[in-house]
């Protein structure tokens, strides 16, 4: 089946899979496949799924953090893997060096389509109109990966595409597959899973040890490994490979940290030095981007942060000062505090709102970063350096309900400043008085 630059790989493959040529036999046994739920050993449950996404939610802002600044730019530490992405030409230039202006924004839309997939999979609301939307709304979050749904769309779209990807590979000049092997293949994928299923959990481990109370529970772990594992079935990865490294947290992490090791060995004297590694153009790339327009000196201190200085140093990334540090851990506290009171305060609700607002406000973010567009993760041209809009990928903005939004943030935000000035009025009283009945005596 001829697949064109633009096309839609999943109403493409479906079209051909219901029709009755007998050349689409491929295609109606691969839809076949990916129509079935998962085995039940590999499936999450939907209280898993809930936990998972109740998970994520409620700590998305260091979750996304810990994705693109530790995931994303420690993986380039591969030199495999930056060769796999150069002749591929999607996340990164097909040729090393700086980069123009229309590169960085093609690879900041990369970016912003690889986080419409990872909200699409963990049940962020889909556009719809409003705040808070309807009423069935979050039960419809939790059935995302179904099959037919848009977490199982957006996944099947993009196992779709590594296939491309892959073929491109295969064909280009560079490619050499005797040094390489296969591209994407299922070692690549099981690496790519366990990096976005694990290392979110270890951003949050990392900027809160222990004893802080941030650090995910023994449930919440475990449920988000089921969810990525439940992923994963639909990526292509193979049953028995999911079976044996996703059986729990642990197998995961264990898997990563072995695909970790393997990066960094050295390779043949041909292979890409550390200075080819495009770590620095990706973090360039999305510098000063709305909506928070955090400068690159920022990324390259979060990066410092979460991989420490020698793999930083190894991906030359650039070295930060002490004020950025120390803004840096400022910013991070002010982020963790939020999650903290969600967690503490008595009334649940807050902490509930919260999520909910995030599951809406973020894929508003993305869909503005991609133009007012939801992605079908069509493949585009290699050599093109900006995209067509395409007509079904538009999305109507929605003022309305980004001020409804704002006002409902307002509201937690004035609830938690109120509590916290409230705690800390009634603690200054008692310091106060302790002090004044032991200076007189009383005590």
């Amino acid at each position: 089946m001829g697949c064109p630059a633009g096309t839609d790989l999943l109403d493409a493959v479906e079209k051909a899979a219901l029709s009755n040529e007998h050349d689409n036999a491929a295609c109606r046994r691969f839809w076949q496949d990916v129509s079935q739920e998962p085995p039940v050993d590999l499936a999450a449950t939907s209280d898993d799924i809930s936990l998972a996404q109740d998970f994520f939610f409620e700590n998305s802002i260091m979750i996304l953090q810990g994705l693109l600044h530790m995931s994303l730019a420690g993986g380039f530490a591969s030199g495999r893997i930056t060769r796999v992405l150069r002749t591929s030409s999607y996340l990164v230039p097909s040729k090393p060096g700086s980069i123009s202006d229309v590169a960085r924004d093609r690879t900041f839309m990369r970016l912003s389509e690889t986080l419409q997939f990872v909200l699409d999979v963990m049940g962020a609301v889909v556009p719809s109109k409003g705040y808070p939307g309807s009423p069935g709304e979050l039960a419809q979050c939790v059935k995302c990966m179904q099959p037919g749904e848009y977490g199982w769309r957006s996944a099947v779209r993009v196992r779709l595409l590594h296939g491309i990807a892959r073929r491109r590979t295969r064909s280009h000049p560079s490619f050499n597959a005797s040094r390489d092997g296969e591209p994407l293949n299922q070692q690549d994928m099981l690496a790519t899973l366990a990096s976005f299923s694990v290392v979110p959990i270890w951003t949050l481990i990392r900027v809160s040890p222990s004893p802080l109370p941030f650090q995910p529970s023994d449930a919440e772990r475990e449920a988000y490994i089921a969810m990525w594992r439940h992923i994963g079935y639909y990526m292509g990865i193979s049953p028995d490979l999911l079976r044996k490294h996703f059986s729990s947290y642990d197998a995961a992490a264990k898997l990563l940290a072995t695909a970790g090791l393997s990066a960094l060995l050295p390779e043949s004297p041909d292979s890409s030095p550390a200075w080819d590694a495009p770590t620095m153009p990706l973090l360039r790339a999305i510098a000063n981007r709305p909506p928070l327009r955090s400068t690159l000196e920022y990324h390259c201190a979060v990066s410092r942060f979460l991989l420490d200085d020698p793999l930083a140093d190894h991906l030359c990334i650039y070295s930060t000062t002490l004020t950025s540090r120390i803004k840096l851990l400022f910013g991070l506290g002010a982020i963790l505090s939020i999650t903290w009171f969600g967690r503490v305060w008595p009334r649940r609700g807050w902490k509930m709102e919260r999520i909910r607002i995030l599951r809406h406000v973020l894929p508003r973010v993305v869909r503005n970063q991609l133009g007012m567009r939801r992605t079908h993760f069509r493949p585009r041209d290699a050599q093109a350096m900006s995209d067509s809009p395409v007509q079904d990928e538009q999305c109507e903005p929605d003022f309305v309900g980004g001020a409804q939004i704002q006002r409902a943030w307002s509201r937690l935000v004035w609830e938690m400043v109120a509590v916290c000035a409230t705690a800390g009025l009634v603690s200054a009283v008692a310091i106060v008085k302790t002090y004044s009945y032991a200076s007189s005596g009383r005590l």
